[in-house]
């Protein structure tokens, strides 16, 4: 797994609900539970939108109840994005001509062209 990737994701989201909630930066522990610090269901779907938007990705609503600390939701993220670089890996291949390239998860605009683009068809 990549660490720091990890790390920014971890610190981000520490920060993201900090912020959410109104409580100090870096008071957030990310081995206690998120619900512990008053995260609700409301909040909860919120910031799965937030995070799907940061991370580029759609993510299974159920994977804050499965995953419920920080630590275990952002282990469980960079697996889902390691996952989904190595599927996109022979199609950047084929199309590339065999040579390396890095991909990146899409931004919300790319996602958001993408997905205009694909229902005119």
């Amino acid at each position: 797994m990549d660490s720091s990737r990890h790390d920014q994701l971890r610190d981000w989201l520490c920060a993201y609900i900090a912020e959410e909630l109104q409580l100090s930066a870096g008071s957030i522990d990310p081995a206690e539970p998120m619900s512990a610090y008053g995260l609700d269901s409301i909040r909860a779907i919120t910031m799965l939108a937030d995070v799907e938007d940061h991370v580029g990705f759609p993510i299974d609503p159920n994977a804050l109840w499965e995953f419920p600390t920080v630590d275990s939701f952002v282990h469980m993220l960079v697996e889902q994005s390691a996952q989904r670089l190595q599927e996109l890996e022979p199609f950047c291949q084929k199309t590339l001509g065999g040579e390396s390239a890095s991909v990146q998860p899409a931004s919300a605009p790319a996602r958001a062209i993408a997905s205009t683009s694909s229902s005119r068809r």
